[in-house]
């Protein structure tokens, strides 16, 4: 059994059977580097931030035999899926009959972005809705967000279409203060007796949110508090 030893130091680090994922992607996720002194815990920490990425089922570590107080080790990678697709079929009293499906690629251009689509198809409402994500952008706590909405309704008493696009900036300020920014811009066509009235709205939203929960995928325990504040301004008619 290799002993720990302040003169015993990480030595190269290799991947196994990356097969759709960025390499450079996935070694700036270790928390660990070459050089750095050689604790188990540290590496089974590493093996954790490549599984919280969820691009992958599994990471295993091997341990190679030291060479000069180097010790390399080599990370085996089980992929998972990486693109999904549901599809349903119901009745809204609103809305009528419909059919939904959505499709999601969660390693988009190979360091994890996240491209999806949502299409809802009903007798009075339609929409068509799109995420991209860019995870870790220019900082490991920093994400940014584009997305887009596209809805047309249809009801005895009026008739509106409706676009939204926008971008969100999202920073883990600390292990529990996460901190939004963005820009959105909504248009909107409304028709109603016979009358057409248009809509054209900028926004700046910026919220804080802190959460307290023990687990935010599965709480038990825990609260959370949010303050969000989103100035409007019109320029349809400036």
């Amino acid at each position: 059994t290799l002993e720990e030893s302040p003169t015993v130091t990480i030595g190269e680090i290799t991947f196994k059977d990356l097969k759709s994922i960025d390499e450079d992607y996935f070694r700036d996720r270790l928390s660990i580097k070459e050089g750095d002194c050689f604790k188990r815990h540290r590496i089974d920490i590493a093996r954790l931030s490549l599984i919280q990425t969820n691009l992958i089922v599994s990471a295993t570590a091997k341990i190679k035999p030291p060479t000069d107080n180097k010790v390399p080790i080599e990370i085996t990678i089980v992929e998972r899926h990486h693109r999904t697709i549901g599809a349903g079929v119901g009745y809204e009293s609103d809305e009528g009959f419909g059919v939904s499906t959505e499709w999601e690629h969660r390693n988009m251009m190979n360091r994890g972005q996240k491209l999806g689509f949502d299409i809802h198809l009903a007798q009075k409402a339609q929409r068509l809705s799109s995420t991209l994500i860019f995870p870790h952008f220019k900082h490991n706590d920093q994400s940014i967000t584009f997305y887009s909405d596209l809805e047309r309704e249809e009801t005895d008493a009026f008739e509106s279409k409706t676009g939204t696009m926008g971008m969100v900036l999202a920073r883990q300020l600390t292990p529990k203060l996460s901190g939004f920014v963005g820009i959105e811009q909504a248009l909107s066509k409304v028709l109603e007796d016979n009358e057409e009235d248009r809509f054209a709205l900028l926004s700046l939203p910026a919220s804080l949110e802190y959460d307290q929960r023990n687990d935010p995928l599965d709480p038990q325990s825990g609260w959370v508090i949010a303050g969000r504040i989103q100035p409007y301004l019109d320029t349809h008619n400036t």
